[in-house]
């Protein structure tokens, strides 16, 4: 996968609609990498490319996403936040993801089967305890925002000496 560069840096916090992309550097995240979660890069993710600490992706939603009302099902947001993040972390040097301590979503707009979602997770912290990011999905054409969320991870005591 060839680098993507980004105009201006991602500020999550208060992006309404998909990031304009084009100043920030990114990089292919490396199949080692990407292993420690996926062993083909399966999961919907067809694009994958780490900045410092964003992590940009695109899926396209399939049958499989949906819930009954033919839409990105609630609990697949949270997977991808939750994987998303949980890649970002090892990408930005982290030795692992860490587990969940702490995983909010906010629904915004609804999003059909065929739908290209950009998903962008951006790492606040990696602390030697505690891991913080954030990540928001959009509708890719649009840029219209479909959800945010926030993760915390533990990465420490038992976890940190492996």
């Amino acid at each position: 996968m060839d680098s993507v560069s980004f105009k201006t840096k991602i500020k999550m916090s208060v992006a309404r609609s998909a990031p304009n992309v084009s100043d920030y550097r990114l990089e292919p995240v490396s199949d080692e990498q990407l292993g420690l979660f996926v062993s083909d890069n399966s999961k919907g993710f067809s694009k994958l490319a780490m900045g410092k600490l964003t992590l940009l992706a695109e899926m396209e939603i399939q049958e499989g996403h949906l819930n009954g009302w033919n839409t990105l099902h609630g609990g697949m947001v949270a997977s991808i936040i939750d994987l998303a993040t949980s890649i970002a972390y090892v990408a930005a040097g982290h030795r692992h993801s860490g587990m969940s301590s702490d995983l909010s979503v906010s629904y915004i707009k609804a999003a059909p089967q065929g739908t290209t979602v950009l998903i962008v997770a951006e790492v606040d912290k990696l602390g030697q305890n505690l891991l913080f990011s954030r990540a928001a999905l959009y509708v890719k054409e649009t840029g219209d925002l479909i959800a945010t969320g926030r993760h915390t991870k533990f990465a420490g005591g038992a976890l940190g000496k492996l």
